[in-house]
């Protein structure tokens, strides 16, 4: 099997970086073969975005989370 680089950039509409990450695809097959349904990039992003929640509700000047 070749072995590929798969690179992962989350960034806000306006195109500011959050987060970004590289995988290489024997790593990604090697994790799913030993777990059977884990993704490595998968939980990359799923972990990113569950950050990106939790600052927005810790965050007391963000618009969900304003009382007025």
């Amino acid at each position: 099997m070749e072995n590929f680089i798969v690179k992962i950039r989350i960034e806000t509409v306006d195109g500011k970086l959050v987060k970004e990450n590289q995988f290489d695809t024997i790593s990604i097959t090697e994790v799913k073969a030993f777990d059977g349904t884990t993704s490595i990039v998968d939980n990359f992003v799923s972990d990113t975005l569950n950050e990106i929640r939790d600052n927005r509700r810790d965050n007391p000047h963000h618009h969900q989370n304003r009382l007025d």
